[in-house]
């Protein structure tokens, strides 16, 4: 909802398949991991909450990622 009101969010995304569940707007932005693990999107499937790799995908996502994204909307 704040995304298609044009605030502008982060989202940091791990086992859903991202092009069906990101926020849309222009102010909206979407981090994950680097890796392509071969088990994503694991969301609705039986790999969801089983995970082999350790939920690598949300734990390979760093906060240097995260401030990148964010850091555009701190500039003056």
């Amino acid at each position: 909802a704040a995304a298609a009101q044009g605030v502008p969010t982060v989202t940091v995304a791990g086992p859903t398949r991202v092009s069906a569940t990101r926020p849309w707007g222009g102010r909206s932005r979407v981090v994950q991991t680097r890796e392509r693990l071969p088990c994503m999107p694991c969301y609705g499937t039986p790999l969801y909450g089983n995970c082999p790799f350790g939920v690598k995908c949300m734990k390979q996502v760093t906060e240097q990622q995260i401030l990148a994204e964010l850091a555009p909307y701190f500039r003056g």
